[in-house]
């Protein structure tokens, strides 16, 4: 990688690094390849490779591929309310902050540290279905379920 005076990437593996007139990537690298970019006219990326991004008219991105989310933008912080991927819908209740969430008639509901942080998702007899553990700076470590979710760090302050 090289990188011009004002510390912009120029070019990664020998191939040049573009950007348009607003100083949006229009190539870059992603997992190690070359991939193109795409923004539309406020400055959103809208493709990025095969990642395909949505927005809403408040300008706040609802998709990402084939998930679509419904979000509440009232309160201080925005709340999903209902996330859809590949046809299956994931409804967020909330109360002072994330209390659950309900996904083909299964009930999960959220526990948290001190910090905000979710340590934990139980069923609906208890039984805890999922762990997550953070470094002491709030960097996610482990999840024992080993996917990924959306809400591992202060989901609570909504």
């Amino acid at each position: 990688m090289t990188y011009t005076a004002a510390n912009r990437l120029a070019t990664f593996n020998g191939q040049a690094v573009q950007f348009d007139a607003d100083g949006n990537l229009l190539t870059a690298p992603l997992n190690g390849q070359m991939s193109s970019l795409q923004f539309y006219s406020r400055n959103r990326l809208i493709q990025a490779g095969n990642t395909i991004y949505r927005y809403d008219a408040e300008n706040q991105r609802i998709g990402v591929n084939q998930t679509q989310f419904v979000v509440n933008s009232q309160p201080t912080l925005s709340q999903v309310l209902v996330k859809e991927s590949n046809g299956i819908k994931t409804f967020y209740v909330y109360g002072l902050g994330l209390i659950g969430e309900e996904t083909n008639g299964i009930y999960r509901t959220y526990h948290f540290d001190y910090r905000g942080s979710t340590v934990a998702l139980t069923d609906g007899t208890g039984q805890v279905t999922q762990r997550f553990q953070y470094a002491p700076y709030g960097e996610w470590r482990y999840d024992s379920d080993s996917v990924l979710i959306q809400w591992h760090v202060r989901c609570n302050d909504g």
